[in-house]
């Protein structure tokens, strides 16, 4: 009987998508997708389903907070649109409140959430640790001293907390 019940425990965190391959990550680590839209600076609709909804996946990029304007949209509609990305999520979280799938996107070599970070673009989101945390923190402190971004004005690195 334990036998049987540790089966259907086994393939009710597989429906859920907690575990892949290996089990050690969720069904979404390692996926690669196109982005087929760009809500804002740090969300994405991919080509694939949601099993949740049936609608385009939507994600959220781990660890940002982007700046109030559309910069952070247009680079970030310049960098993924249309292009094939690889998704990494992490063990601690797999959804935020709005059920987004949090990730970190990887489009050519790095996370498209670095680029924004080290470009002024966004704001490093320490709210919630992951695995970049140190160096997202590290680039939002060399676009503030560099002044790129929303740090360009004087005084901003101080003015602005995510």
């Amino acid at each position: 009987m334990l036998a049987v019940g540790a089966l259907v425990s086994v393939a009710t965190l597989d429906q859920l998508g907690a575990l892949s391959p290996d089990g050690r990550r969720g069904r979404f680590d390692g996926l690669e997708a196109c982005v087929v839209g760009v809500v804002d600076g740090r969300t994405l609709l991919l080509d694939i389903p949601d099993p949740r909804t049936g609608e385009p996946l939507v994600v959220r990029l781990w660890g940002v907070t982007p700046a109030d304007d559309d910069a952070p949209t247009t680079a970030l509609a310049r960098m993924t649109l249309g292009e094939t990305v690889t998704l990494r999520t992490e063990r601690s979280r797999e959804r935020d409140p709005q059920g987004r799938l949090l990730a970190h996107v990887i489009a050519g070599k790095d996370t498209v959430a670095a680029t924004l970070v080290g470009q002024g673009l966004a704001a490093a989101d320490g709210s919630i640790r992951h695995r970049d945390s140190e160096r997202f923190a590290a680039l939002e402190l060399s676009a503030r001293r560099a002044r790129r971004g929303m740090w360009r004005e004087a005084g901003a690195d101080r003015a602005r907390t995510p």
